[in-house]
């Protein structure tokens, strides 16, 4: 499995990962920002936003909808920091947004991209922390929703990647 240190090296990008014992502490690792999501509490699109609003202190004008929820990923610049580690812990838990999980998973790819081409050196990394009992499954539901394909996702853990492709 890549470690955390792996991790922390690369890119802007849609991660899949294990829980890990080396997972970052909460202060942040390496300059960056890291900001956790419980994806327990995401289970309606209305709960996805006020969890990711309230850890990213989104701005007041958030809508509330998927095309706010696309801007306020794709700037941050709010923020005290210029690279962003967002954690999604329980991950599986967000195939319960049905359709929606789809389209969460394409504005967070599309962000990510869209952040190394207009802030060179700057990162958005996204990492879906998914338990390894549940990693095939989850796996097989990335690959269904929107068109997702392992292309798309990077998987963090060597092994996860070998198993589905």
């Amino acid at each position: 499995m890549t470690s955390w240190n792996d991790i922390l090296k690369l890119g802007s990008g849609l991660y899949v990962a294990c829980p890990s014992e080396d997972m970052p502490a909460p202060d942040g690792p390496r300059g960056e920002c890291l900001w956790t999501i419980d994806a327990t509490k995401c289970a309606t699109k209305d709960t996805l936003f006020s969890e990711f609003a309230r850890e990213l202190r989104f701005p007041s004008y958030f809508g509330g909808n998927w095309d706010a929820f696309d801007e306020c990923i794709s700037g941050l610049e709010w923020l005290p920091c210029q690279s962003h580690l967002i954690v999604i812990l329980n991950a599986p838990h967000l195939l319960k947004l049905g359709k929606d999980f789809g389209v969460f998973l394409s504005i967070l790819q599309d962000s990510s991209a869209e952040w190394a081409g207009l802030y060179p050196g700057e990162t958005l990394k996204v990492v879906l922390i998914v338990p390894e009992h549940d990693e095939a499954a989850f796996c097989s539901e990335l690959e269904k929703a929107g068109g997702m394909t392992s292309s798309r996702i990077s998987y963090a853990n060597d092994a996860l990647r070998q198993r589905i492709n």
